[in-house]
């Protein structure tokens, strides 16, 4: 809206930068006959609020602040796809007792542990299938394997 309203003359733009922005289109409009500026609100334009709310997420994290969009033509997961491999895990492992709070609410009995144990769970949630996935921030969530899952998956 801010926008908007400099390129329409309805606020001044007093920031540098802003200043910089402004000069630039209104140095391509006198390339076009006809140039309107409208302000579309955040509930007719979740596409571009949601691309927004990306980049801001980004800068944040102090990285880079190049946003790659891609488009995933197909679904990964199917239900009913016959492709996938089930491999039962056999040795402990460190998702063991975060499995065991997150079904049954069960936890180690040394305390320390315990207290590990429910930290880790805010991050984790089980799928209705039993399958352990870890919480993103930004992105789907990730499927956590078992050891010998992941090693039958190198594997194949």
């Amino acid at each position: 809206m801010l926008v908007v309203s400099q390129l329409n003359s309805d606020y001044g733009s007093g920031e540098s930068r802003m200043l910089k922005y402004l000069s630039h289109v209104l140095k391509l409009q006198e390339d076009f006959k006809k140039v309107e500026f409208w302000h579309i609100g955040r509930g007719s334009n979740a596409h571009a609020d949601a691309l927004a709310a990306l980049g801001s997420a980004c800068s944040d994290l102090g990285g880079s602040r190049s946003i790659i969009l891609g488009d995933i033509p197909t679904p990964s997961f199917e239900p009913g796809q016959e492709d996938v491999m089930w491999v039962a895990p056999t040795g402990p492992s460190w998702m063991d007792p975060l499995v065991a709070y997150l079904r049954d609410e069960r936890l180690p009995s040394d305390s320390k542990a315990a207290h590990r144990v429910r930290c880790q769970a805010a991050s984790y949630f089980l799928s209705p299938a039993g399958q352990l996935y870890r919480r993103t921030y930004i992105g789907p969530d990730l499927r956590v394997l078992h050891e010998e899952e992941a090693q039958g998956m190198n594997a194949g």
